[in-house]
């Protein structure tokens, strides 16, 4: 078991400044990860799940807001961020029912939108087309957003990004 394990005040960094790597600036991009948790009181902020960047907003000197981002919005919703540009909502609430689940976003100009999957299946297509925000920072954030905020309680294993708009079957939900 190689999963990381989280208590709502913990989280993974890892900077990605020399590499580069996960620094996508133009879609498409896939964004999944298998998540586990009981834990249904912690909605209510803004939790990242897997989070590349910082994210939008008021204005600080000298922060540069970009980047993106698979989370749960306040309502318990699984959701799909472009920092500093938008929340794209699914309105699918993730099951805090203690089972391994399998979220994905995979975000594309062409295809017009998010496809979000869950379990593999593909749930709410959203439309939309902005482009990404370059990154203020190169940190991948696992449990967590920026600076450890939006903090998860619960399991994540097999964090996977992609620069491509894979499909049902290339994703990693079996």
């Amino acid at each position: 078991d190689r999963a990381a394990y989280f208590d709502g005040k913990s989280a993974l960094a890892v900077d990605d400044s020399a590499a580069q790597t996960l620094n996508i600036l133009k879609p498409p991009l896939t964004t999944e990860c298998w998540v586990r948790s009981t834990n249904a009181a912690q909605v209510g902020v803004h939790i990242g799940l897997v989070s590349y960047g910082i994210p939008g907003g008021p204005a600080v000197p000298g922060l540069v807001r970009g980047g993106y981002k698979l989370g749960i919005n306040p309502s318990g919703n699984i959701l799909f961020t472009l920092f500093a540009v938008v929340d794209v909502q699914s309105d699918v609430p993730f099951p805090f029912d203690g089972a391994w689940h399998h979220l994905a976003a995979v975000y594309s100009v062409a295809d017009g939108g998010v496809h979000f999957y869950l379990d593999g299946q593909e749930v709410p297509f959203v439309a939309e087309t902005r482009n990404l925000t370059p990154p203020g920072t190169r940190h991948l954030d696992i449990g967590a957003q920026f600076t450890g905020i939006g903090r998860f309680d619960g399991v994540i294993d097999r964090v996977r990004i992609s620069k491509a708009d894979l499909t049902p079957a290339q994703l990693d939900s079996v």
